[in-house]
């Protein structure tokens, strides 16, 4: 049987989020009146079965509270039972529901035994931060089968750890990781207490959006938009739970709906707006150069540079820190390569860089610890 095409799903989305038994016609004008598509064209789409216009189905998703999936979603083929199923493809969005209260340990923290879950737990932390990935992943294992009150109360936290290094570089498991990071969302709801769920989930649908299996980068014609489409929505949720930091989200955002959808310098400057009286720390890599990639992507290269100039002039970015800017800059070239800006954004960096004898050298395959996460 034939898939569902987009139309017969939005008529299954309107009878069960609008109306359900609606009037011949009141598809179509629920199209006109909320979505501004023009009668003609509305009714051609209604006609051929078929919404082909990729910002109206991601308006219709931001309207209704929808997943992406919806639109590709193959497990049901008929109409009736799509309908009954609709309620699969909401988001989960944040409650009030209280935090659950964590156990207190018993032990002084000179005298936990060295075999202890907490030790365990700060053993895996030091060991991520010293580039032992896979060391570290040995202990998580080790960590999650422990028959403990540490453990259970904090098991949502290890699997998120276990996410971050099965996205690691040296790892590269980004199918595992992104399997851990569904189970945290829709079975475990932790997105909601901690939004790296999200924006990791984000990072590594950019990931397999730009890289094929073998972890070479895609031509621009080969670039999977669907999870390009995943990631964004990732990040736009981390987006409206996060309370602190929200330029990383934003930032990211930018870059996709530049890709995605076009859209002009107007909407870049709402988002890089929507951390109210941000300013960055000009002592910052991370704040300073998402300034400056705002900037960029709005098509403003004097900024863009004056942004990077004040940065480098009083301080000294970490050479990884540079090469994620790189790289994430590169990617979106990659993708839109008619941006001269960008082009010429990015040269500009790495002439600073080489100017001042600072390693410059991108980063090949890109790390996806989200920023709050490697600070």
């Amino acid at each position: 049987m034939e898939e569902l095409t987009s139309f017969e799903r939005f008529r299954c989305i309107y009878r069960v989020l609008v109306d359900d038994n609606p009037n011949k016609g009141d598809i179509v004008k629920y199209l006109i009146d909320t979505f501004k598509v023009a009668r003609s064209t509305a009714s051609k789409w209604q006609k051929e079965n078929d919404i082909p216009d990729e910002t109206i189905r991601y308006n219709i998703e931001k309207h209704f509270n929808l997943h992406t999936d919806i639109w590709t979603d193959t497990t049901w083929t008929d109409m009736v039972n799509f309908e009954q199923n609709i309620q699969d493809f909401r988001l989960i969005v944040k409650s009030d529901k209280e935090k659950l209260t964590l156990d207190k340990i018993v032990f002084a923290e000179d005298k936990i035994p060295a075999n202890h879950p907490k030790a365990l737990y700060k053993k895996v932390i030091q060991l991520k931060k010293d580039e032992q990935i896979l060391e570290s992943l040995g202990i998580i294992e080790q960590l999650l089968k422990y028959n403990s009150s540490y453990t259970y109360s904090r098991y949502n936290d290890i699997l998120l750890l276990k996410a971050v290094l099965l996205s690691h570089n040296k790892v590269r498991q980004f199918d595992e990781a992104i399997h851990i990071l569904k189970l945290l969302y829709s079975a475990m709801k932790y997105h909601l207490e901690n939004p790296e769920v999200l924006t990791l989930l984000g990072s590594n649908y950019k990931r397999k959006a730009f890289h094929d299996e073998n972890g070479n980068l895609r031509k621009k014609d080969d670039i999977d938009m669907n999870y390009l489409r995943l990631s964004l929505q990732s990040y736009e949720q981390a987006l409206k739970i996060r309370s602190s930091e929200r330029y990383y989200d934003a930032v990211n955002i930018a870059y996709l709906k530049k890709i995605l959808l076009n859209i002009d310098k107007n909407e870049i400057d709402e988002l890089c707006k929507i951390e109210p009286n941000w300013i960055p720390d000009e002592t910052n890599w991370w704040e300073m150069a998402t300034r400056a990639e705002f900037f960029m992507l709005s098509g403003d290269f004097g900024n863009a540079k004056f942004i990077i100039d004040t940065f480098l002039e009083k301080e000294t970015a970490d050479p990884h820190d540079t090469g994620v800017t790189l790289r994430q800059i590169r990617l979106y070239k990659q993708a839109v390569p008619e941006d001269k800006i960008a082009q010429k954004f990015h040269t500009y960096i790495i002439e600073c860089l080489e100017h001042i004898e600072q390693p410059n050298k991108e980063l090949e395959t890109e790390n996806t610890l989200s920023k709050p996460l490697q600070k």
